[in-house]
């Protein structure tokens, strides 16, 4: 009897689950955009794709779109359609509407964040100029959907390039409740070429809390990364003796500090950049060629440190630094940091080094 029951509980433990449908009879959802509707409600669309038995039928993506009261209730209503058929293990891309990010993401960021079916959409961005669904509508090159091809452009310049910012959807929920840091993500824009509309990386959208409040160029983004030491290889182009001249960033190196005067924070921020060029450059070309990177970067940072005091929006780590090194005197000032930051003094010194 004891070996009867004990094969019954193995079979039960090992059999799966007794609701399980094949990847084959589901419907696969990529990625998903949130649009505002001119009466205000939230418009969803998905970008999906049904899987085929039929290994010689291609793969064709669809986009399906639903309206609802807030975010919530569109998904719900998408799931109310598709019922259980929709898989969301492969979502992997958010994208917002300018109107949609203009108006407050917290909700939208904390349900994706906790709902069991959508958490798994990690890359988040925001759609200039245009309604985020018409993302869907554009030329994928390099991949059957257009969501993994975002995806991995954002990989890419990650990792190559520097000149957008990647964010995850469980790092945003951090910043939404902090009035003090802004925070980036990247922006997409919409190209039209040969009669046909692409999508592209263009920058990083710039939020204060749960609010978009500005973009950077893709330059911009690049000037920032180098800022916060957080390239990994990115192609500076510098002019010398009014020529064009491409530089490989081999190493990067800030350092951030800060004194007081009375209660008053000063900043300095120290840049180290080690170059190298693909170019034959004569021996005597070196100095002018570093000179030239050194002004170029200097140059590009004082630049984006006058846009965010404009916006007065530190999205720099001036208070993270406060906040981690002098917490006694942070705490005395933090909730005036907006106004202080707008004013604040910051000496900037970059070194370059052209290796080869």
């Amino acid at each position: 009897m004891r070996r009867l029951i004990a094969l019954i509980l193995i079979t039960l433990f090992v059999s799966g689950r007794w609701d399980y449908r094949d990847i084959k009879d589901k419907t696969i959802v990529a990625g998903m955009s949130v649009d505002m509707t001119e009466g205000g409600q939230k418009l969803v669309t998905f970008e999906m794709a049904n899987i085929s038995p039929n290994h010689d039928q291609p793969i064709e993506p669809f986009a399906l779109s639903t309206v609802g009261e807030t975010t919530q209730e569109a998904i719900n209503n998408v799931a109310g359609d598709l019922a259980d058929s929709v898989y969301t293990g492969h979502a992997w891309l958010l994208l917002l509407s300018e109107e949609v990010a203009r108006d407050g993401i917290d909700k939208l960021i904390t349900l994706i964040n906790s709902h069991p079916k959508y958490y798994m959409l990690t890359d988040v961005a925001v759609v200039r100029d245009v309604p985020a669904k018409e993302v869907f509508d554009c030329e994928a090159v390099g991949s059957t959907f257009i969501s993994y091809e975002l995806n991995n452009g954002f990989r890419t310049d990650e990792r190559y390039v520097g000149k957008t910012y990647q964010m995850y959807a469980y790092q945003i929920y951090s910043f939404l409740k902090d009035p003090y840091r802004g925070y980036l993500i990247p922006a997409v824009s919409i190209i039209h070429k040969n009669e046909k509309k692409f999508a592209e990386n263009d920058g990083s959208a710039i939020f204060l809390q749960d609010r978009l409040v500005g973009f950077l160029s893709p330059d911009e983004t690049q000037m920032y990364r180098i800022a916060m030491c957080k390239i990994k290889r990115t192609e500076l182009r510098v002019l010398v003796e009014g020529e064009p001249v491409s530089l490989a960033v081999e190493n990067c190196q800030t350092k951030l500090g800060v004194r007081w005067r009375g209660n008053t924070p000063v900043f300095s921020l120290e840049v180290d950049l080690k170059l190298s060029t693909s170019l034959l450059q004569k021996i005597d070309k070196h100095e002018l060629l570093e000179e030239s990177a050194r002004q170029t970067v200097e140059r590009g940072i004082r630049l984006l440190l006058s846009d965010a005091q404009a916006l007065r929006c530190d999205y720099l780590g001036f208070a993270d630094l406060l906040h981690r090194h002098h917490l006694s005197r942070w705490n005395m000032i933090k909730h005036d940091w907006p106004e202080i930051f707008s004013k604040v003094v910051c000496t900037i010194q970059v070194r370059t080094e052209v290796l080869y």
